[in-house]
């Protein structure tokens, strides 16, 4: 069982227009509607690849409604947290010319009790087999919140995997929890250096978790586990579409493959590459889905055979 948190949910509004001008009026070709956030992203990839998950975090409002409604037809198995605010919305427009262009919502603050909700809701669950924390956590949130969240997982026993930025991705990795999944800007911001070799800054990490994988556009992803080799994956073929959710999908991957094969799996080179690889290939199949939370399988298995 894979748990992903979810801390800052939003409602997913897709416009899909022939052109993108700003100050003009545009007449949308595609709409589409979706639970979104990283966590659920993540959740919703794992539900299509057959995992068993559940998605949680805080929901509220109209918006909230909705996203319970979205996630039952889509039979993803969730427990959140009522919220007395409202759930935020994200806006992506995508055109040919400029891809996607995104508009976020800051989310509304959670409250003491609220967090206290969410922590004894996951205190109480069946321990999982991992906890993943996935994506900007509510306006004002205490440290003394996030890394009581973070303490909290850890006590459980599981596995847990973090996918976040700035102060809460530090506190992540100060409090020690198994894996983090940086991309390259977060890695240079966690090392305080752009220019240092990624080899030195993984090593620098791996000093407080056990296992890092970096994203690297282009460049593909490096990853390691403590007394292990790092493992460099080029990335996938271009694909065209829209690269909101491709990270989540990342996580998805890497959380199936922990599940599956063990953390201390990771040590073995080839085994370490297999998962790389195809972390790579449905990321690369969620750009080709139309919205963020799903991935084209066709294209998955095609890259999957490619990166072999």
């Amino acid at each position: 069982m894979i748990v992903t948190i979810t801390p800052n949910p939003a409602l997913d509004v897709t416009y899909h227009v022939p052109s993108l001008t700003p100050g003009s009026e545009h007449r949308v070709h595609h709409m589409y509607v979706r639970p979104g956030g990283k966590g659920i992203n993540t959740a919703k990839v794992l539900s299509q690849l057959g995992q068993q998950t559940i998605a949680t975090g805080f929901l509220g409002g109209g918006n909230g409604e909705t996203m319970i409604r979205l996630l039952d037809e889509d039979h993803v198995p969730h427990s959140f947290v009522q919220a007395a605010s409202s759930t935020r919305r994200t806006v992506s427009i995508i055109d040919p010319i400029n891809g996607a262009t995104l508009f976020n919502e800051p989310g509304e603050e959670r409250t003491e009790r609220e967090w206290d909700e969410l922590i004894e809701l996951l205190n109480g669950m069946q321990t999982p087999d991992l906890f993943t924390v996935n994506g900007s956590f509510p306006p004002n949130t205490s440290e003394a919140t996030v890394r009581r969240l973070y303490r909290g997982l850890l006590a459980t026993g599981a596995i847990v995997l973090v996918d976040t930025s700035h102060e809460p991705l530090r506190w992540a990795i100060e409090e020690g929890v198994h894996a983090v999944k940086p991309n390259q800007h977060e890695l240079a911001e966690l090392v305080s250096s752009d220019t240092e070799d990624v080899r030195i800054s993984l090593a620098r990490l791996l000093e407080h978790v056990q296992f890092v994988v970096a994203s690297r556009g282009a460049d593909g992803m490096i990853a390691q586990v403590r007394g292990g080799d790092a493992v460099e994956v080029p990335a996938a073929k271009f694909v065209v579409g829209n690269p909101t959710g491709a990270g989540d999908s990342v996580v998805a991957s890497l959380a199936r493959s922990i599940v599956r094969d063990g953390l201390e799996a990771a040590h073995q080179p080839d085994v370490l590459r297999t998962w790389v690889a195809d972390a790579i290939a449905l990321s690369a199949a969620t750009v080709a889905a139309p919205v963020a939370g799903e991935f084209d399988e066709a294209t998955y298995w095609e890259l999957l055979g490619e990166q072999a």
